[in-house]
C-alpha cells in the first residue's frame, strides 16, 4: 500500500505492541512500543535525495476509576523520528491528564 500527497508516494511498514494490566482498587496500567519505517518515493527536489524516515513511540499510562464511568488518565508518550533528511529528525515528548466520561 502507498499513500499520496502532492504527487509523492509513501510505502509505510511497521509493527505496533500494547497492553494493559489492572492494578487493583481502580488503578490500570498500560503502555505500547511500535517501529514504522516510511520510504518516500522519488526524489526531494529541495535535498535531492530519496527520503526515508525510521520512527520509534514508546508510551506509558496509568488510569483511576474515579467513580463507575468516569477515568483519570495519565500518560507519557515517546517519539524519535530518525529521517536521512536532518530536517526531519525529531524528537518529541508529550505528557498528557484528561479525564473521560463512558456514555453506554
Amino acid at each position: 500500500a502507498h499513500f499520496s500527497r502532492d504527487s509523492i508516494r509513501v510505502f509505510p511498514a511497521g509493527l505496533r505492541l500494547g497492553g494493559h494490566a489492572t492494578l487493583g482498587n481502580g488503578w490500570m496500567a498500560f503502555g505500547s512500543l511500535a517501529f514504522e519505517h516510511r520510504r518516500y518515493g522519488g526524489t526531494d527536489p529541495t535535498f535531492l535525495t530519496t527520503r526515508t524516515d525510521d520512527q520509534y513511540d514508546a508510551v506509558v499510562g496509568v488510569s483511576y476509576l474515579l467513580r463507575p464511568r468516569v477515568t483519570l488518565l495519565g500518560q507519557l508518550s515517546h517519539t524519535l523520528n530518525d529521517s536521512n533528511i536532518q530536517l526531519y529528525s525529531f524528537r518529541r515528548t508529550v505528557g498528557l491528564v484528561s479525564v473521560r466520561f463512558n456514555y453506554y
